[in-house]
């Protein structure tokens, strides 16, 4: 008689993988860059706030830059594959975005008056091997461990499930913060404006002492708007005796002008008015440009200040 036996199959318990220490470092480095890379991006949307062109540029920044140490964060540390993958992309738009922030932020910055523009661009790129070399290491390791966990799924039966310790919350808290932290001091260091019915003792500028119903408003470009009622006699002598010396120039004006005005929702190139008859008046004090555009039938001046950039 023979008896045959059949052996149940033996379950294998594999080990999952484990991030290197060379993951573990480029992986920290990379969450760094990411991090920086938001915070940069939510400077750059204060700076810009609320209608700029480069709005949507800032918003790409600070999403890829978070996207970027979260998606590190996942991939080595949860062993995501998802995470892993874009750990492996996103450092390099990182390093990207920044070096075109490096190219864009003086001359905006310019604008301010906080910088001189030279050419910003020439040394910038030169950045750019620098970026390709760590880009590739970056992709190189990353990727590796992307073939480790695509091996390891293969073999393996477990079901991934994300589930965050108390500290990781904690942490991803402490993150967000640092972020916002930079651009939240921009935010009170370079305030935007907006006063309506003031006096000449409640705005920041040099206006005639009989100016009133004054309307002010400065962005953060450092152009500043400001609406005010005045006898066209006074503001005439007040600009002669106060500033026949800053290459002061008036003319009628002969044909419509669209000047622009306050805003309250702060437009880059607030509102618009057109005047028909009345005279303009230009002066320069030191690096700012003044331009006084009076409206006669109404008695209204209309003031725009802005930032000469720097040469």
């Amino acid at each position: 008689m023979t008896i045959s036996t059949t052996e149940a199959p033996a379950e294998t318990n594999l080990a999952p993988p484990r991030p290197s220490w060379l993951l573990i470092a480029i992986s920290l480095v990379n969450m760094a860059l990411g991090a920086v890379t938001a915070a940069v991006g939510l400077i750059g949307l204060e700076f810009v706030w609320p209608a700029s062109p480069f709005t949507m540029f800032c918003v790409m920044i600070t999403l890829v830059g978070l996207g970027t140490t979260i998606m590190q964060y996942l991939g080595t540390f949860h062993r995501s594959l998802f995470g892993a993958w874009l750990g492996g992309t996103l450092p390099s738009f990182s390093l990207i975005l920044l070096l075109a922030v490096k190219t864009v932020a003086p001359v905006l910055l310019s604008l301010a008056g906080d910088v001189s523009v030279t050419d910003f661009i020439a040394e910038s790129t030169s950045f750019f091997p620098y970026i390709v070399i760590y880009g590739l290491a970056s992709f190189g390791v990353n990727f590796h461990w992307v073939f480790k966990l695509q091996a390891y799924a293969k073999q393996s039966d477990e079901k991934k499930r994300f589930a965050f310790s108390l500290m990781e919350i904690l942490g991803l808290c402490i993150l967000l913060a640092v972020v916002v932290a930079p651009a939240s001091y921009q935010a009170h260091r370079n305030p935007a404006l907006y006063i309506e019915n003031a006096s000449v003792a409640d705005v920041p500028l040099p206006l005639p002492t009989g100016a009133q119903d004054i309307t002010y408003q400065r962005n953060r470009f450092g152009v500043a708007r400001a609406t005010f009622v005045v006898d066209e006699k006074v503001l005439k002598n007040w600009l002669h005796k106060n500033h026949a010396d800053d290459h002061l120039n008036l003319e009628e004006i002969t044909t419509p002008e669209q000047i622009s005005t306050p805003s309250y929702e702060q437009h880059l190139l607030g509102d618009t008015f057109t005047v028909t008859k009345g005279f303009r008046a230009t002066w320069r004090l030191g690096n700012r440009y003044i331009s006084l555009v009076y409206d006669r039938p109404s008695g209204t001046a209309y003031y725009y200040e802005m930032i000469i950039p720097a040469k």
